[in-house]
């Protein structure tokens, strides 16, 4: 997945000044933990914070990760000079923007997480998010 920003916003992510409610798309397992549906064998678990230092290219193509969905993608296409966060731990903001995004890709869950107070992270208009740190509340809500 990729998370499309201004060429502006390029290392200068926000701090959370408290912790921020975000949702991932994938699969909730039995035992309190979520894998994401993109790329990776990595599982989440409950109440555990998990950190990773951003990663950047102007060419999401090139990096073999181009998964923006189509309100992402669109967005994309509207700036000059587009910029991805390649690596973060990517979300949505609102529930509704994490279902749309489900239908899209097989119907899988969405999970409740947590941006933590403190954590750096980035927001553009199409309501994705990334962050640096991230925590699995143990919840589906879907």
């Amino acid at each position: 997945m990729c998370t499309v920003i201004t060429k502006a916003q390029l290392g200068n992510p926000r701090v959370a000044k408290r912790d921020r409610k975000v949702y991932k798309v994938g699969i909730c397992h039995v035992n309190n933990t979520f894998s994401p549906s993109f790329r990776t064998k990595f599982n989440y678990k409950q109440n555990v914070l998990v950190t990773t230092e951003f990663t950047y290219t102007t060419d999401a193509d090139k990096e073999n990760n181009n998964h923006c969905d189509n309100v992402e993608g669109i967005y994309r296409y509207s700036l000059k000079d587009p910029q991805f966060v390649v690596k973060g731990f990517h979300s949505f903001t609102t529930f509704r923007r994490a279902m749309n995004y489900s239908r899209d890709n097989y119907h899988e869950n969405v999970a409740e997480f947590i941006i933590p107070k403190g954590a750096e992270y980035y927001i553009n208009p199409a309501r994705c998010a990334v962050s640096n740190q991230i925590i699995y509340k143990g919840q589906c809500v879907q």
